[in-house]
């Protein structure tokens, strides 16, 4: 009856022999002066300790048994009465009361608060239902209703009078005596997350805190999202009610608006897993870039010495292959077997002079790349080096060095045969691949 808590009969027992033999003493002595220290939870009538003589077994037993407590009759009641019984038994405790009055003192320092009622009562507009709220008043035109919350399981009693003043227009606010997160019981986060985590807490200091500024005061206890998982410890502040946002819709008060923090949050972090994807995909297509800018630089450096007779080390090209095959493409394990014709073409075409040939001028590297009007001669990949002529822009170039005009007349005879659906043979896929990767310049021509 100091604390207002329900306990079990074990726990207040406890398990050491002489606690409970002064416990014992300690009850009978309350109830001697009429201020029972424990009471039966369903009809509050003071208990005492009594032992088995034999097994020394400890139990409660009511000062007076007069056959009217639920517990003898349990059969009459449901278990929702039961536990309104037991709820309404913990609203005679001391600090029940106590917090009470400390509600009524800051209301009625705060002239916002009008029609200030200790536990009146309250008949439903609509369902004719009976309510005895702790403490009432009307703020700003609302109704506001204040409830002690000091025991445990009793989700039923909250979510019964959530309904009943939801549809009596007037907002329902529960106070706790303490809330902290070691010895935080569940009936508190029932209404802790009910109410956007939010809590309010009223002692002798929040009473005085009233006192002083002239507004009702409570210490409001809530969390802020770190991130869209993890939230923080519980912080505590002082505050006046006209801080909070009351939502009498949802029967919410609240300081922190966590859940619009919490979405604020979520959304923060998706833009930021959005910018991070986005950056780690910018960074990977530029590790991309310079992955195949270095393997073309390495190819090129490669192929010059296999073309100019300088040198060929197998393990340097065994090398290149394997890198090439990191960026998805094929290399031979020879460069004997690539089509060298066209890549000297294309490099001749870039560097503007005649590369793998001890030639002058392009005009003959053109005539190598087409030599004739056979399609069996003709060069698989030549669509590439047109590509590349136009890439590099060697067209006018290659025609003005036609003195002869041999070279016009094999590409207007080649265009010919084009025209009747003579075309190169396929060639091997994995090379045409290759060359435009080994040649980017060649891509939209």
């Amino acid at each position: 009856m100091i604390t207002g808590n329900v306990i079990t009969a074990q726990r207040a027992i406890g398990d050491e022999y002489d606690r409970a033999i002064q416990l014992r003493t300690d009850l009978r002595m309350g109830i001697a002066s009429g201020k029972p220290r424990y009471t039966c939870t369903l009809c509050g009538v003071g208990v005492y300790l009594n032992c088995m003589h034999f097994e020394r077994r400890f139990y409660f037993k009511h000062a007076h048994e007069d056959g009217s407590c639920p517990i003898e009759t349990r059969g009459d009641l449901t278990q929702d009465q039961i536990d309104a019984i037991r709820y309404n038994g913990a609203k005679e405790s001391w600090r029940h009361q106590q917090m009470k009055e400390w509600i009524r003192q800051g209301l009625a320092r705060d002239r916002a608060f009008s029609d200030i009622i200790v536990e009146g009562n309250w008949t439903g507009a609509l369902t004719g239902e009976r309510r005895r709220p702790d403490v009432r008043a009307s703020y700003q035109g609302m109704p506001v209703v204040f409830e002690v919350q000091l025991s445990s399981t009793y989700l039923n009693v909250i979510a019964e009078r959530r309904v009943f003043y939801l549809q009596e227009g007037a907002l329902l606010i529960w106070v706790f005596a303490e809330f902290d997160d070691q010895m935080r019981k569940l009936t508190q986060d029932d209404v802790f997350f009910t109410n956007n985590q939010n809590a309010f807490v009223v002692s002798a200091q929040t009473a005085q805190a009233s006192a002083e500024c002239g507004k009702f005061m409570m210490e409001v206890v809530y969390r802020v999202p770190l991130t869209h998982s993890e939230p923080s410890e519980l912080l505590r502040k002082l505050i006046g009610f006209n801080e909070l946002t009351l939502d009498q819709a949802k029967q919410q008060a609240y300081f922190y608006d966590y859940y619009g923090q919490l979405a604020l949050v979520r959304e923060q972090e998706a833009r930021d897993l959005r910018e991070l994807e986005a950056s780690r995909k910018a960074e990977a297509e530029r590790r991309w870039r310079k992955d195949q800018e270095e393997a073309r630089a390495y190819f090129h450096e490669q192929w010059l010495d296999w073309t100019s007779g300088r040198s060929f080390d197998a393990n340097d090209w065994q090398e290149l292959v394997e890198t090439f095959d990191g960026v998805g493409l094929y290399l031979p394990d020879h460069p004997g077997l690539l089509p060298g014709r066209i890549l000297n073409a294309l490099y001749s075409l870039k560097h503007g002079y005649p590369i793998g040939w001890d030639y002058k001028a392009l005009i003959e590297v053109a005539h190598v790349v087409l030599p004739g009007q056979n399609r069996e001669v003709m060069d698989p990949y030549l669509d590439h080096f047109w590509r590349g002529a136009r890439a590099f822009g060697r067209v006018e170039e290659i025609q003005a060095d036609d003195r002869t005009g041999k070279w016009k007349k094999k590409v207007e005879k080649h265009r010919a045969l084009v025209k009747q659906g003579i075309r190169p043979p396929p060639g091997d896929d994995r090379y045409h691949r290759l060359i435009p990767f080994l040649f980017p310049e060649l891509q939209g021509h």
